[in-house]
């Protein structure tokens, strides 16, 4: 694998930083800048010099351009994608990858929030996981796309040549979770769902979630 380069990081809220994605990138020797939108600190036009371009998940949706990073983001998935820049977009951030390519994003009926199984669709998909969701939106496949996985959603995982979008959270840590599940739990009360169950079984899975993220990482460097 080609640890050259430079990855440019794009995070959306303090709770949504990179997690796991930032000690696979230390770990294989590739440098990172990240971007702190919310932060109001400048996206590039152009992929120009990046070697890799990683969209983290949000709090907000791929549909909802009032805040004008959105459709920035979405413009600077596009370029990369035409010049072939690697493209790792993460639940929300595949929502940007599949929209910059043309598919569309609907609600997610209903939400799926904790840690669910997958279904392969090829030798190139990721593992079946468990794997941590927490969205409310999902992406379809866009067209000329592979579909990797699907779940009870619908579209799980899809690759276009270097380009990987999965709607889960690979990069996810049992802390990030806890803050997810804190600051979301009223929400997930009206659902049904015990934020401290989703955080006990975060813990349960956190050996196995991290050798899994670096697997599925470690497939998109290599151009799966």
């Amino acid at each position: 694998m080609d640890s050259g380069g430079e990855a440019l990081v794009l995070q959306h809220e303090a709770d949504t930083p990179p997690g796991l994605l930032a000690d696979w990138l230390e770990r294989r020797g590739i440098s990172h800048h990240i971007v702190r939108l919310d932060l109001d600190e400048p996206l590039p036009a152009e992929p120009n010099g990046w070697h890799r371009l990683v969209i983290l998940g949000s709090e907000r949706s791929a549909t909802d351009l009032r805040p004008g990073w959105v459709r920035g983001e979405i413009e600077l998935a596009r370029h990369a994608v035409e010049a072939e820049v690697p493209v790792l977009g993460i639940c929300y951030g595949g929502q940007v990858l599949a929209r910059a390519m043309g598919a569309k994003i609907d609600l997610s009926p209903p939400p799926m929030i904790g840690w669910h199984r997958i279904e392969p669709e090829c030798s190139d998909a990721p593992d079946a996981g468990p794997w941590l969701h927490f969205n409310y939106e999902v992406f379809e496949f866009p067209d000329g796309a592979t579909p990797l996985a699907r779940s009870a959603q619908g579209a799980a995982a899809f690759r276009s040549g270097p380009h990987l979008g999965v709607q889960f959270h690979p990069e996810a840590t049992v802390e990030i979770v806890e803050a997810w599940a804190r600051t979301d739990a009223a929400r997930l009360g009206r659902l049904g769902i015990e934020p401290t169950a989703v955080a006990a079984a975060s813990e349960q899975c956190r050996r196995w979630a991290r050798t899994a993220a670096f697997e599925l990482f470690d497939a998109w460097a290599e151009g799966l």
